[in-house]
């Protein structure tokens, strides 16, 4: 189910955490209205396809500063692998 066919009081939150194993992106993209109201997120990323139609780093990096966030930190929890990023929304949007 899409994060944006959920009813809930989208003011109450403004983070996203996301970790699913390479389909982060796709979970994103099924939350872009719910975006509207997200300062901040943090997503697992990998830096290689570890899993098939996996996205990468740079994808979720992307796809999100098309949205108005930019990346602010990455906390590498395996080198080269994956890491955690953190997005943060800009006011440039």
């Amino acid at each position: 189910e899409k994060l944006d066919n959920v009813e809930y009081n989208r003011k109450l939150y403004d983070h996203i955490y996301v970790t699913a194993q390479g389909m982060e992106l796709e979970i994103l993209k099924g939350a872009e209205k719910s975006l509207k109201n997200i300062k901040t997120i943090t997503a697992e990323v990998f830096h290689k396809r570890l899993y098939e139609d996996s996205c990468l780093a740079e994808e979720v990096t992307e796809w999100l500063g098309d949205r108005g966030f930019d990346l602010v930190s990455i906390n590498v929890r395996n080198p080269h692998v994956w890491s955690y990023a953190n997005f943060q929304r800009n006011e440039r949007l």
